[in-house]
């Protein structure tokens, strides 16, 4: 009688981990299929209209830079993991096409889905162009060409390895270093020193 009884709390005891287990795979299943559709959703209806615009802005960055150095970009990327990448070109095309007046949670969500659909839609030449295209120039310019002409009067193409690096630098806050070139000067010494140590 006693066995009969162990026997079935057992068997209950494995019935129960067995819903356990299958409620949470249920729930993970569930809540990646309703990220997903919140994605396509985002990507369907607010990115994808605005594409085309960023095409073109991609186009006149290439045009007005047709040979970026690829050491400009080791310099702009630095730091950057798979997951961080995209984020920051996100968050400005968000701001320039008005739609980061939204709620915080609204903006973060946004921010996380137009970075997945940059990454989707954009090769990877056509997000350091844009990223290229996104920078401050100074003086209401965006463009890193006129961020280079305004620190240097220099095109890209003649510039050095320190300077690409103090442009790449200076990219990450415009205003604040162009004012302050001694700042610029510190920053980028360690931004060569990470960049050695690699």
């Amino acid at each position: 009688m006693k066995s009969l009884i162990d026997n079935l709390s057992l068997k209950r005891l494995r019935r129960t981990l067995v819903m356990i287990c299958l409620l949470g795979i249920t729930a993970m299943v569930g809540s990646i299929v309703i990220v997903a559709l919140l994605f396509l959703r985002s990507d369907i209806y607010s990115f994808r209209p605005k594409l085309p615009a960023i095409r073109e802005m991609i186009a006149k960055q290439r045009e007005a830079t047709p040979d970026i150095p690829p050491f400009l970009v080791t310099c702009m990327r630095n730091g950057e993991t798979w997951s961080s990448a995209s984020h920051w070109e996100a968050r400005c095309l968000l701001g320039s096409f008005g739609y980061d007046r939204a709620g915080v949670y609204r903006r973060t969500s946004r921010t996380f889905f137009w970075k997945a659909s940059l990454k989707w839609h954009l090769s990877l030449e056509e997000l350091n162009l844009l990223k290229c295209a996104l920078t401050y120039g100074g003086e209401n310019e965006s463009g890193i060409h006129h961020l280079a002409d305004n620190l240097f009067r220099k095109s890209l193409t003649q510039l050095d390895q320190r300077e690409l690096a103090e442009l790449a630098q200076a990219a990450s806050s415009p205003n604040r270093y162009l004012r302050d070139r001694e700042l610029l000067a510190i920053h980028t010494d360690n931004l060569l020193e990470r960049l050695n140590r690699k």
